[in-house]
C-alpha cells in the first residue's frame, strides 16, 4: 500500500481497451481485483457490507464482508479463456497474505505463466502514509505517536500479523520468491523524485508502447494522495467523535470515507507550507534500523530489483510527536461538508430509483379496455327488448355449433 499501485490501477481500467489492443489483459470492470481476490483468499473486500461500528480488522475473515466464490470464478473463467495475451491482476492487499494464500493463488493460476511484482518505499515514508490511510480506511482512532509505539514495540501482538507480514519486506520478497522462483520475482523501488516510474516500469514489464499507462483523460484525479498532518489529525478526531456515537459502517463508507475525506483528498490542494504527516525522530531512526535490514534481505534474495535499492534505508525526513490541529483551513471544513452532503444525495437519489422501481415492479396491473369497448357502457338488462334477447340467444347458439365454443352475448 501506499506505493503508487490505486495511480497505476486507474490508469490500467482507464486504459483496459488499449491495453488489450496491445496484447495485455486487465480482467474485469473494477479499477482492481479486490473482490475477486477476497473471494478467493477469504478476506473482507466489501466495504459496505462491514456491519457494526467502525471497525480497524480490515482483512478479518467475515461472513459479511467475503464475496461469495463465484466473484473469482468469474475472474478466473476470462483468465484461462486468455491464452494469448499477457494478464495482470493487481491488489495492495496481496502483500498482506501468508504462505497458505500465496501458494493458494499461484495454484489456481498456471504457477509457469506467473511473475510476481512487488512496489516498495522506505519504512521511514511509508508508516506515516499507512497511518493516514488507516484514518480514512479505517476509521483509525489512534495518534500518531500511540500508532508508531504499537509498530515499533516489543510486542508483536500489538499489531495484527497480515500488518507485519507487508510491512517486513524482507520477509515478503522471500516468501513470493520461495513460492515462484527468484527469477520470478521483480522488486520495484519508487521514485517519487520520477512521477511516471511506475507506469514506465510496468509498461516496460507488460511490453507497452511508452506513455500508455501514463494516458489521462482528464475527467478524475489519478492519483491517491496522502492527507496532510493537519486533515490527518482532523478526521482522526472526527473518528473519535463517531465511535462514541456507534455510527454504523455503511453510513461511515458513503459519507466519511468517500464522502467527506474523498472530497478533501481528491479535491482540495494543500497550499505548499502544509506539512506533511512525518516521523518524530524516535521513530524515523528506527524506520531507517529496518530499512537497512530489509535492504540487505532482498540483496540476498537474488530477486531482480529495478530502482535504487539504497533508497529503503535512506534517513527518513521527521516531524514533530503530536500533529497539532487546533486551527483548521476553512477549505478542508468547507470540502468535508460539500463531500458528505454531496454524497447523502447520491445516496438518496439511488435509495429514491430503487424505490421507485420497486413501486413499479410490485403495484397491479390494470387490464387496459379496447377503443371499441372503451366507448360503450354496460346496459342494464331489463333495457333489452324480449326481440332484441331472442336474436342474441339465436347468435350465441349458431356460434357454439359452428366453433364448439360459446359465444358471450353483447
Amino acid at each position: 500500500m501506499k506505493t503508487g499501485t490505486t495511480s497505476l490501477q486507474r490508469s490500467a481500467r482507464r486504459n483496459r481497451r488499449n491495453l488489450l489492443e496491445h496484447g495485455v489483459r486487465y480482467p474485469g470492470k473494477a479499477v482492481n481485483h479486490r473482490v475477486q481476490l477476497g473471494a478467493l483468499l477469504g478476506f473482507s473486500a466489501y466495504f459496505h457490507l462491514r456491519e457494526g461500528r467502525i471497525r480497524t480488522d480490515l482483512l478479518e475473515t467475515d461472513e459479511s464482508g467475503v464475496p461469495p466464490r463465484a466473484e473469482w470464478d468469474k475472474l478466473h473463467a476470462e483468465i484461462e479463456a486468455d491464452e494469448n495475451n499477457r494478464i495482470f491482476i493487481s491488489h495492495e492487499y496481496l502483500s498482506q497474505i501468508d504462505d497458505v494464500g500465496a501458494n493458494t493463488l499461484v495454484d489456481e493460476l498456471d504457477p509457469d505463466r506467473v511473475h510476481v511484482v512487488i512496489t516498495l518505499r522506505s519504512p521511514g515514508a511509508i508508516a506515516p502514509s499507512l497511518w493516514a490511510q488507516g484514518i480514512k480506511d479505517d476509521g483509525q482512532t489512534l495518534t500518531l505517536n500511540d500508532w508508531l509505539n504499537r509498530v515499533y514495540g516489543d510486542d508483536p501482538q500489538d499489531m495484527p500479523a497480515h500488518f507485519r507480514r507487508a510491512y517486513d519486506q524482507g520477509q515478503l520478497i522471500e516468501r513470493w520468491a520461495g513460492i515462484v522462483g527468484a527469477d520470478n520475482v521483480t522488486v520495484v523501488i519508487v521514485d517519487e523524485k520520477r512521477p511516471n516510474f511506475l507506469t514506465d516500469t510496468f509498461e516496460a514489464l507488460l511490453g507497452l508502447p511508452p506513455g500508455l499507462l501514463g494516458k489521462n483523460d482528464g475527467s478524475a484525479a489519478l492519483s491517491n494522495r496522502s492527507m496532510t498532518a493537519v486533515e490527518a489529525e482532523l478526521f482522526r478526531r472526527v473518528n473519535v467523535v463517531l465511535r462514541d456515537e456507534e455510527i454504523d459502517w455503511f453510513t461511515y463508507h458513503k459519507l466519511g470515507r468517500l464522502g467527506a475525506m474523498g472530497r478533501v483528498v481528491n479535491h482540495r490542494v494543500p497550499p505548499a507550507d502544509e506539512p506533511p504527516v512525518r516521523l518524530p525522530q524516535w521513530a524515523a531512526d528506527l524506520a531507517q534500523r529496518d530499512g537497512e535490514k530489509f535492504a540487505e534481505h532482498i540483496e540476498r534474495t537474488g530477486v531482480r530489483v529495478v530502482g535504487d535499492l539504497a533508497k529503503l534505508k535512506a534517513p527518513p525526513k521527521v516531524g514533530a510527536d503530536r500533529v497539532p490541529a487546533d486551527q483548521v483551513p476553512f477549505d478542508i471544513g468547507v470540502q468535508s461538508v460539500v463531500g458528505a452532503l454531496a454524497a447523502g444525495q447520491r445516496q438518496k437519489n439511488v435509495a429514491d430509483k430503487k424505490l421507485a422501481s420497486l413501486k413499479k415492479t410490485t403495484a397491479p396491473k390494470r387490464s387496459r379496455p379496447t377503443k371499441k369497448a372503451a366507448g360503450k357502457r354496460a346496459r342494464p338488462s331489463e333495457t333489452y327488448t324480449t326481440r332484441e334477447l331472442t336474436r342474441a340467444v339465436a347468435a350465441r347458439l349458431k356460434h357454439k355449433l359452428k366453433t364448439g365454443r360459446s359465444k358471450p352475448i353483447k
